[in-house]
């Protein structure tokens, strides 16, 4: 799970197990900015600054208007400290979701609006070295609206809510400063917002 590109690589193969199981799959690539973000810590604030993020949603057609989907996103961004003595960026983090979860379409033509809902898991890597990734249980709600220009290709926009959950009073990047665990959380969650646009491919 330390290197989820090797679970992206199976993707491709998703139009042929759909097609020996006679199903509809469709793929969407996207670019998006996502905001919001961070933890209340005995110490002071952490923020996740906001940054475009990127990623790809593969969906199956399990009705017709309704669709089972695995989402993957990443963002690059910073980790900032905000203390009552001093403010700055700490290191650059990368945030990412791996969600499964279920879509449905509001109308079934061209234009296709639909809500959304997925669970999963957040990954927090941090860029310093010696540095520990954090995972947490996490929970998205999505909407949005599909343009079919043909039967093969669309336009996705969509706006999409996560939220992350924490052990409140756990610790929280072990090895920092070295040998330690350099925050302990008090909240117990946090939520980013995030809006993306994608070309969605249809097998």
């Amino acid at each position: 799970m330390r290197r989820p590109i090797q679970f992206l690589m199976l993707l491709p193969v998703l139009p042929v197990v759909a097609t020996s199981l006679a199903a509809e799959v469709e793929l969407t690539p996207f670019v998006g900015y996502q905001f919001g973000g961070g933890f209340q810590t005995r110490e002071g604030d952490l923020n996740i600054d906001p940054n475009a993020n990127l990623g790809l949603v593969a969906s199956v057609r399990t009705r017709h208007d309704g669709l089972i989907e695995f989402l993957y996103s990443r963002q690059a961004t910073t980790l900032e400290f905000e203390g009552i003595l001093e403010t700055g960026d700490l290191f650059d983090l990368t945030v990412e979701y791996f969600h499964f979860g279920g879509l449905w379409e509001i109308r079934t033509d061209r234009r296709r609006p639909f809500l959304g809902l997925t669970l999963g898991a957040t990954r927090l890597d941090p860029g310093a070295s010696g540095l520990d990734d954090e995972w947490a249980f996490s929970a998205g709600i999505s909407g949005g609206l599909k343009y079919f220009f043909t039967d093969r290709l669309a336009l996705r926009v969509e706006g999409r809510g996560l939220l992350s959950f924490f052990n409140s009073g756990g610790s929280f990047l072990c090895g920092f400063p070295p040998g330690q665990c350099g925050f302990v959380i008090s909240s117990s969650s946090f939520a980013q917002v995030s809006v993306l646009t994608g070309l969605t491919f249809r097998f």
